[in-house]
């Protein structure tokens, strides 16, 4: 409801009134002693005031409280994250065959245990497909050691993770030992984002990958540590003989990744530095800060 001041003459009220029937007008603000009104119009303010000065005046007050609102909106609904869940594993044994746990869907293969392996009590596949997370946005696994003798045993024990259609797959290795943990990170954003973290029988050999969905449904890869090391660390960094990759934590609107350095001062005692991967909202990706400690 509109109230026009009392004050004003039946011209002036006349205005006002055929502007409300016409449906031109919005917002009708009235200063003290109804000397200024200010009509929101056509998408415009319109002006009708005895004193000019005291109606700028108060649309910049407006304004102003306008452009706080809007700031502080933008914050409110800045990306932050929560802490990673874990919900689900896979992994190889020494003679064969992949573990799985957590997973919502599996479909595989049944791998023949050997004398060797009957001692951790996993059920083994040979070949499949499996689905940790949700159905419509969940992180598919595609696995397969049936080959293993005619390839590569890294080949041979490197699952493919990704999307249902296999769009978008990184490997890792998860065999001999090796195995991948999988989380979920959280975010006040409805973005789907899954952590990777692969580590192998032997240090050096762990591997992060976050992959998940954009906010149009569309499953991406966002991080792989290893590109993040071959640029502000060198190609000899990666692998066996480089850096040892450890916690991995959010805060904020920041992933954190801390590794340590054997080759270094720091040794096996603390972590030699950090990689902070920060949640750009403007362009719906992460940025990426290398921090010595």
């Amino acid at each position: 409801m509109v109230e026009v001041c009392k004050e004003s003459t039946n011209e002036q009220r006349g205005v006002f009134e055929n502007q409300i029937e016409d449906g031109k007008i919005g917002v009708l603000i009235i200063t003290d002693k109804c000397k200024t009104w200010i009509l929101w119009q056509g998408g415009s303010f319109v002006v009708q005031s005895v004193n000019r000065k005291d109606t700028i005046d108060m649309i910049k007050q407006i304004m102003g409280a306008a452009m706080g609102m809007l700031l502080l909106s933008v914050q409110c609904f800045a990306m932050t994250f929560s802490q990673p869940i874990e919900i689900g594993k896979i992994g190889g044994l020494p003679s064969g065959g992949f573990w799985i746990h957590g997973a919502g869907y599996n479909n595989g293969t049944s791998f023949q245990k050997g004398e060797h392996d009957k001692i951790w009590n996993e059920i083994l596949y040979e070949k499949g497909v499996a689905r940790f997370g949700a159905s419509d946005k969940g992180l598919w696994v595609y696995y397969d050691c049936s080959f293993e003798k005619n390839r590569k045993y890294w080949e041979a024990y490197s699952p493919k993770f990704g999307d249902e259609q296999q769009m978008v797959t990184v490997s890792l290795g998860a065999g001999e030992g090796d195995h991948v943990d999988i989380n979920q990170i959280p975010n006040n954003d409805g973005v789907t984002m899954y952590f990777l973290a692969h580590y192998g029988c032997v240090a050096g050999n762990e591997i992060y990958v976050i992959m998940g969905y954009d906010k149009k449904g569309k499953f991406v890869k966002y991080i792989d540590i290893r590109d993040a090391v071959r640029i502000y660390l060198g190609e000899k960094r990666i692998g066996m003989k480089g850096i040892w990759l450890r916690n991995y934590y959010c805060r904020g609107d920041s992933i954190i990744i801390e590794y340590l350095d054997p080759w270094t001062r720091n040794g096996y005692t603390s972590p030699a530095g950090a990689f902070r991967f920060k949640w750009d909202d403007n362009a719906q990706w992460f940025g990426v800060e290398h921090v010595l400690y």
